[in-house]
Protein backbone atom coordinates (compact mmCIF):
# COMPACT_ATOMS: atom_id res chain seq x y z
CA UNK A 1 0.00 0.00 0.00
CA UNK A 2 3.23 2.36 0.79
CA UNK A 3 3.79 3.63 -2.73
CA UNK A 4 6.83 5.74 -1.71
CA UNK A 5 8.27 4.30 1.01
CA UNK A 6 11.62 5.75 1.07
CA UNK A 7 9.75 9.60 1.15
CA UNK A 8 7.64 8.80 4.24
CA UNK A 9 11.07 7.14 5.91
CA UNK A 10 13.43 10.08 5.17
CA UNK A 11 11.10 12.73 6.03
CA UNK A 12 9.96 11.07 9.38
CA UNK A 13 13.83 11.00 10.19
CA UNK A 14 14.14 14.59 9.86
CA UNK A 15 11.10 15.75 11.05
CA UNK A 16 12.48 13.68 14.21
CA UNK A 17 16.18 15.08 14.06
CA UNK A 18 14.35 18.76 14.13
CA UNK A 19 12.61 17.94 17.18
CA UNK A 20 15.16 16.17 19.02
CA UNK A 21 17.03 19.33 18.11
CA UNK A 22 14.11 21.80 19.35
CA UNK A 23 14.20 19.29 22.96
CA UNK A 24 17.56 19.33 23.19
CA UNK A 25 17.53 23.70 22.94
CA UNK A 26 14.63 23.67 25.15
CA UNK A 27 16.19 21.60 28.34
CA UNK A 28 15.23 23.86 31.35
CA UNK A 29 11.43 21.92 30.09
CA UNK A 30 12.20 18.43 31.61
CA UNK A 31 11.14 15.16 30.59
CA UNK A 32 7.42 15.37 30.90
CA UNK A 33 7.59 17.67 27.97
CA UNK A 34 9.79 15.54 25.76
CA UNK A 35 7.68 12.52 26.43
CA UNK A 36 4.61 14.79 25.91
CA UNK A 37 6.63 15.42 22.56
CA UNK A 38 7.16 12.42 22.06
CA UNK A 39 3.53 10.26 22.36
CA UNK A 40 2.22 13.40 19.77
CA UNK A 41 4.84 12.67 17.59
CA UNK A 42 4.15 8.83 17.57
CA UNK A 43 0.51 9.89 17.27
CA UNK A 44 0.80 12.36 14.19
CA UNK A 45 2.57 9.03 12.36
CA UNK A 46 -0.15 6.45 13.02
CA UNK A 47 -2.57 9.36 11.92
CA UNK A 48 -0.87 10.20 8.96
CA UNK A 49 0.41 6.77 7.88
CA UNK A 50 2.76 6.66 4.27
CA UNK A 51 0.64 8.82 2.59
CA UNK A 52 0.47 12.05 3.53
CA UNK A 53 2.94 14.44 5.97
CA UNK A 54 2.13 17.35 8.30
CA UNK A 55 4.49 19.25 9.15
CA UNK A 56 3.85 22.38 11.92
CA UNK A 57 5.69 25.41 11.22
CA UNK A 58 7.43 26.59 8.30
CA UNK A 59 11.50 25.72 9.16
CA UNK A 60 10.47 22.09 8.95
CA UNK A 61 8.64 22.74 5.72
CA UNK A 62 11.44 23.53 3.86
CA UNK A 63 13.99 21.07 5.40
CA UNK A 64 12.00 18.55 4.37
CA UNK A 65 10.97 20.11 0.82
CA UNK A 66 14.64 20.35 -0.01
CA UNK A 67 14.90 17.18 0.99
CA UNK A 68 12.43 15.81 -1.28
CA UNK A 69 13.48 18.20 -3.94
CA UNK A 70 13.84 15.34 -6.57
CA UNK A 71 10.27 13.72 -5.72
CA UNK A 72 8.55 17.45 -5.84
CA UNK A 73 10.15 18.06 -9.34
CA UNK A 74 9.07 15.17 -10.50
CA UNK A 75 5.99 15.50 -9.75
CA UNK A 76 5.48 12.72 -7.36
CA UNK A 77 4.47 14.68 -4.06
CA UNK A 78 2.18 17.47 -4.04
CA UNK A 79 2.55 20.44 -1.04
CA UNK A 80 0.02 23.47 0.05
CA UNK A 81 0.00 25.29 3.20
CA UNK A 82 -3.50 25.66 4.85
CA UNK A 83 -4.92 28.21 6.22
CA UNK A 84 -4.49 26.39 9.85
CA UNK A 85 -0.67 27.28 9.20
CA UNK A 86 0.27 23.65 8.76
CA UNK A 87 1.92 22.68 5.73
CA UNK A 88 0.89 19.41 3.88
CA UNK A 89 2.64 17.34 1.74
CA UNK A 90 0.40 14.26 -0.04
CA UNK A 91 2.01 11.62 -2.48
CA UNK A 92 0.58 12.28 -6.01
CA UNK A 93 -1.13 8.90 -6.79
CA UNK A 94 -2.68 8.84 -3.30
CA UNK A 95 -4.42 12.21 -4.33
CA UNK A 96 -4.97 11.18 -7.02
CA UNK A 97 -7.25 8.21 -5.69
CA UNK A 98 -8.84 10.70 -3.23
CA UNK A 99 -9.60 13.39 -5.32
CA UNK A 100 -11.63 10.71 -7.25
CA UNK A 101 -13.74 9.52 -4.15
CA UNK A 102 -14.10 12.72 -3.31
CA UNK A 103 -15.05 14.01 -6.69
CA UNK A 104 -18.29 10.85 -6.48
CA UNK A 105 -19.23 12.01 -2.73
CA UNK A 106 -19.46 15.83 -2.51
CA UNK A 107 -22.21 16.93 -3.97
CA UNK A 108 -23.63 19.29 -1.80
CA UNK A 109 -21.96 20.83 0.89
CA UNK A 110 -20.58 19.03 3.32
CA UNK A 111 -18.28 18.55 6.87
CA UNK A 112 -14.54 17.74 6.49
CA UNK A 113 -15.63 14.85 8.87
CA UNK A 114 -18.44 13.32 6.74
CA UNK A 115 -16.56 13.43 3.81
CA UNK A 116 -13.78 11.19 5.58
CA UNK A 117 -16.19 8.80 6.64
CA UNK A 118 -17.70 8.46 2.99
CA UNK A 119 -14.29 8.86 1.45
CA UNK A 120 -13.05 5.61 4.28
CA UNK A 121 -9.95 8.20 4.56
CA UNK A 122 -8.32 10.32 7.35
CA UNK A 123 -9.45 13.52 8.07
CA UNK A 124 -6.16 14.81 7.51
CA UNK A 125 -5.62 13.29 4.18
CA UNK A 126 -9.35 14.83 2.69
CA UNK A 127 -8.25 17.99 4.28
CA UNK A 128 -4.88 18.34 2.38
CA UNK A 129 -6.57 16.91 -0.78
CA UNK A 130 -9.68 19.13 -0.39
CA UNK A 131 -7.21 22.31 -0.09
CA UNK A 132 -5.22 21.18 -3.33
CA UNK A 133 -8.69 20.55 -5.23
CA UNK A 134 -9.71 24.16 -3.91
CA UNK A 135 -6.74 25.56 -5.05
CA UNK A 136 -7.37 23.86 -8.69
CA UNK A 137 -11.21 25.56 -8.26
CA UNK A 138 -12.48 22.00 -8.62
CA UNK A 139 -14.21 22.70 -4.48
CA UNK A 140 -14.87 25.39 -2.39
CA UNK A 141 -14.56 25.76 1.20
CA UNK A 142 -18.27 27.61 2.56
CA UNK A 143 -17.53 28.37 5.49
CA UNK A 144 -14.50 26.35 7.71
CA UNK A 145 -14.36 22.81 7.59
CA UNK A 146 -17.29 23.13 5.01
CA UNK A 147 -16.94 22.07 1.61
CA UNK A 148 -18.72 22.18 -1.51
CA UNK A 149 -18.60 21.60 -5.37
CA UNK A 150 -17.72 24.21 -7.79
Amino acid sequence: DNIYPHISSQASALKKEGEERERGRKEGEGRKGEEKGERKEEKERKKTGEKIIILENEKEAKNISEKLRKEILKGKIKGIKGFDGKYYLINTKYFAYLRSKIIKILNKPMKLGEIAEKAGAGEEECKATLLLMAENGEVMEKRKGIYAPV
